[in-house]
């Protein structure tokens, strides 16, 4: 058992009393609406988080670095809604996101990395490194500019309602 307030309901057992009590997916997220159908349980006291060593998911990922960036795009997009919904309740804003400097360093990390691992393979290094690095400087930098992208242009509309 983990006390935690969300976790990716892409994997997730409901049982048909806790949906009719908290409804279903909301259907204003384009991404996120397992994210925030977890909240919605957890801060109505019917959630259960665990883990079950034996379970297999599969999990069909973008086959292009274009696709990868749309899809982190819409990660962060989800990223703000969830924030402007909850986040009274978890002490955070849509704003110190947009600010949190941890979140650049860490795009510039992964950037330094990606570019290093394209242009100077070290001796023993699988050359699929440095596209797992690109993928993973991707992932952040879309997310990151989703957030910030999606907040920017929902700013004045005040917070999404529970």
């Amino acid at each position: 058992r983990i006390d935690a307030a969300f976790d990716s309901g892409v994997y997730m057992i409901a049982s048909r009393d806790t949906l009719a009590a908290l409804g279903v997916f909301d259907e204003s997220f384009l991404r996120g609406q397992d994210v925030e159908l977890s909240y919605r349980a957890f801060f109505a006291g019917r959630t259960t988080i665990g883990y079950i060593d034996d379970a297999v998911v599969a999990h069909v990922h973008p086959r292009t670095l274009a696709a990868l960036w749309c899809k982190a795009l819409q990660h962060g997009e989800a990223a703000s809604n969830i924030v402007a919904k909850y986040g009274d309740v978890l002490g955070d804003t849509r704003w110190r996101r947009c600010s949190d400097w941890r979140r650049y360093r860490t795009i510039a990390r992964l950037a330094a990395q990606a570019v290093a691992a394209r242009v100077v393979a070290r001796p023993g290094e699988d050359p699929q490194q440095g596209h797992d690095r690109l993928c993973e400087l991707i992932v952040a930098a879309g997310k990151q500019a989703g957030f910030v992208r999606h907040t920017l242009a929902t700013r004045g509309r005040g917070t999404i309602p529970r």
